[in-house]
């Protein structure tokens, strides 16, 4: 018995389904194939895999961060001014520890500088600094999010603001970017001293703690949180008068 036009065409068009869907089957696994290839290719035992973080995420991120840079900047300012009363120094001096302790004191002016002049630095795009969670802080969806004390929030911004603006970050900037980062030559901009340093990592410190307690990431401030000069005072009592 003879295929009738009909039965030919079903059985082309069975054919053609089946072809179709073979070739989408292969298509798939071949995707799959590859997106397991790209995340092993960016994936070690001790580098995950890069997940995208949503803006919310990295506010929370970067605030817990500064929140632990505050805490540490509070140690150096304490441990530096510490350092240099109760005759510290003279001691550490005449018992022929002069040089470590020009290197303790270099080591901590680094960190203090970096820690401070980074929170306020213009942020690139992968930075994670304050200045980049106060600017996703103003994209309506992360501010609807963190922004329930409105007022608080809108002061501590300002507070931020003001420090941006603050002439003794200017000197720090300068000092990190000549002698700490770098070194190049000096601009004709005056070099931070230490009370000038101490002030405004102080208020750097309040910044941070503002802007985590308006967003509700704290409810404890940084000062309260740590006991920096009693541990700096512990730190140095061997070499104290």
């Amino acid at each position: 018995m003879g295929w009738g036009i009909e039965s030919l065409c079903a059985v082309l068009a069975c054919t053609v389904i089946i072809w179709f869907y073979q070739r989408r089957s292969q298509a798939r696994k071949h995707h799959m194939q590859k997106q397991r290839m790209q995340r092993a290719l960016t994936t070690t035992p001790d580098k995950p895999a890069i997940i995208q973080k949503s803006d919310a995420d990295l506010v929370r991120e970067i605030i817990n961060q500064s929140l632990a840079h505050g805490m540490e900047i509070l140690s150096i300012v304490e441990l530096m001014e510490v350092q240099n009363t109760g005759g510290v120094n003279k001691n550490l001096a005449e018992a022929g520890l002069g040089n470590p302790l020009i290197a303790i004191r270099n080591a901590l002016m680094s960190r203090l500088v970096l820690l401070v002049a980074r929170e306020f630095s213009k942020p690139l795009e992968t930075d994670k600094n304050l200045h980049r969670a106060v600017n996703l802080l103003n994209i309506p969806m992360v501010r609807e999010i963190f922004g329930k004390n409105t007022d608080a929030l809108t002061e501590a911004v300002a507070h931020f603001s003001k420090c941006k603006g603050d002439h003794r970050l200017q000197k720090i900037k300068h000092f990190r970017d000549k002698f700490t980062a770098h070194i190049g030559e000096p601009e004709e901009i005056p070099l931070p001293i230490y009370k000038e340093l101490f002030s405004f990592a102080r208020e750097a410190v309040q910044c941070i703690g503002q802007i985590a307690s308006a967003t509700g990431l704290a409810n404890i401030k940084i000062e309260d949180n740590i006991d920096a000069k009693k541990e700096a005072a512990v730190f140095w009592a061997p070499w104290a008068d």
